[in-house]
């Protein structure tokens, strides 16, 4: 069995050039990494063994040169070390590239489906809502315009119900939402079509669209133990539309605010909810990713988030009341929200 060369232990092996034992060989290392210099109390002429290595260790280190151990071989071992580590890590950031590119094409993918949604619904409205407008223009009163040009309530009725088939045609066509159960489908729209209906009014109807006809209907129709809820709300729904304005977000960004609103776990009574919440994990990575990767502006994102929160300050049965009420004519927009959703398409197939 051989010896360490230093201190007379068991040696493990040759180590930077000579036979020396676990001990001497870290010592050894950790000094020529660390670049450590030792002074000796007794000018050197300590004993170096088993049992005194410990005591000093300049005598230790000048024994480990007189052996033949080489500072060299250490700095050569660690360029080795960092050369492995290095290769290592490159092949780590390849596979997370490649992982990336991956996750980033497939996340760009579900955004381009959104995005090529868009023009269906914009350029289908008018067709869609034809019959529904001729049945406005019979429910709701005859007013013209006011004097000074101001659109009349029946107007921006019309508009907003031609908002509200939007929203619900756009649902259809997305891929993630057809390929839920009806249960869900119908879940998810009833409790946030008015999120998306917002969101929809101030992608498509601003700056035209303006609330103050109706809120002037709304005085005259609405008893007075409910008028100051009803414009409270609708107080609350001018802000939130000006601030999704003043975003100027782009089409990609409002189909992805739309997506995370219409795709909320949280809703209740789902059948689903984990793979809505992996739609809507995913819908919120497409536009973090969308923003860092399009837009340099700081915040950007939370600021969006900000905004999707926001929308749930506004009672949809209020925005039913006061947009809808004459369209539905006594009954529940879920009515209409089922409806929509269970007519088919040219080919005879439901969206």
């Amino acid at each position: 069995m051989e010896i360490c060369t230093v201190c007379g232990d068991h040696s493990t092996g040759r180590h930077y050039g000579a036979n020396t034992c676990e001990g001497c060989k870290l010592f050894f290392k950790r000094s020529i990494k660390k670049r450590l210099y030792y002074s000796c109390r007794l000018a050197g002429c300590c004993p170096v063994s088993k049992r005194y290595r410990n005591s000093c260790q300049y005598c230790r280190m000048r024994k480990c040169l007189a052996v033949g151990m080489k500072r060299e071989a250490v700095q050569q071992t660690r360029l080795q070390d960092y050369e492995k580590q290095r290769k290592r890590q490159k092949r780590q950031h390849q596979k997370g590239e490649i992982r990336k590119e991956t996750d980033f094409a497939s996340l760009s993918d579900f955004v381009f489906h959104l995005q090529a949604v868009e023009p269906y619904c914009s350029s289908r409205l008018e067709k869609e809502t034809s019959s529904t407008s001729s049945n406005i223009k019979m429910n709701t009163s005859s007013k013209a315009h006011s004097s000074n040009g101001r659109p009349s309530s029946e107007k921006t009725r019309e508009m907003a119900a031609r908002l509200l088939f939007m929203t619900v045609h756009w649902a259809k066509k997305v891929k993630h939402f057809s390929e839920l159960s009806h249960f869900d489908q119908v879940t998810l729209l009833r409790e946030n079509w008015c999120k998306v209906f917002i969101i929809n009014l101030a992608q498509w109807a601003m700056p035209q669209f303006e609330l103050a006809p109706l809120v002037d209907d709304a005085t005259e129709k609405i008893p007075n133990g409910h008028l100051d809820k009803v414009l409270k709300n609708m107080g609350k729904l001018n802000e939130i539309v000006f601030k999704l304005v003043q975003l100027r977000m782009d089409r990609a960004e409002f189909s992805l605010l739309k997506a995370l609103a219409l795709f909320n776990p949280d809703t209740e009574h789902l059948a689903d909810t984990v793979q809505i919440q992996a739609i809507q994990n995913k819908t919120q990575n497409a536009l973090e990713e969308y923003i860092r990767m399009y837009h340099h502006v700081p915040n950007r994102f939370g600021q969006t988030l900000l905004r999707l929160v926001a929308l749930g300050s506004v009672e949809s049965r209020i925005i039913e009341h006061v947009f809808f009420n004459e369209l539905l004519g006594g009954a529940s927009i879920y009515t209409l929200v089922d409806g929509i959703l269970r007519t088919k398409d040219i080919h005879g197939n439901s969206e």
